[in-house]
């Protein structure tokens, strides 16, 4: 059996070009915070609590790019918001100038009053879109430096405690929520 798995790991490995987070049957049914503590946890940080607000922003955010995604200006990453909802719309672009729309969301969506710092992951590299799993969403994560120091408080986030974690799926989309301010 555990040849088997093995097996199973390596050809999974090798049709995906390698894996930063190696997927395992454990991962399965686990949600996006979740297995980023599994993340975190493995590198002996500590588990952050998940919020329910959080999470439901990153529904809200999964939702508004999965309907609007091909609506945003070209210039726009995934942190940005569509005019097509109830919430201040915004681009964020690689400049960062509109970070702030971005930390207000939850405080705009939600019950929770802190900022919220989201790292965000499409399915996709190109035109061709495939199924968003938390998994792939982590492992996505894990090899951007960016995103990885959120996850881990490494680099400017060094000096953070993440108090609470929200996120989740749409079908092509992934978003999680970090807050540095109890629930």
């Amino acid at each position: 059996m555990r040849r088997y798995s093995l097996l199973a790991l390596f050809l999974l490995s090798a049709c995906t070009g390698g894996n930063y987070l190696d997927y395992n049957p454990s991962m399965q049914g686990k949600s996006l915070p979740e297995i980023i503590n599994d993340f975190r946890a493995a590198r002996g940080l500590r588990r952050i609590p998940i919020s329910r607000a959080l999470t439901q922003v990153g529904q809200i955010h999964v939702r508004d790019m999965q309907i609007n995604a091909t609506k945003r200006a070209k210039n726009c990453n995934l942190h940005s918001w569509s005019v097509g909802g109830n919430w201040t719309p915004c681009c964020y672009t690689d400049d960062q100038k509109e970070s702030k729309c971005m930390w207000n969301k939850p405080r705009e969506l939600s019950t929770y009053k802190g900022n919220g710092y989201e790292i965000a992951a499409a399915a996709f590299d190109s035109e061709k879109k495939q199924a968003m799993t938390p998994w792939l969403a982590v492992d996505r994560w894990a090899r951007s430096s960016g995103h990885r120091a959120v996850m881990l408080n490494e680099g400017p986030w060094a000096g953070i405690e993440w108090h609470v974690i929200g996120g989740t799926l749409s079908d092509n989309y992934a978003s999680a929520w970090f807050g540095s301010d109890p629930e």
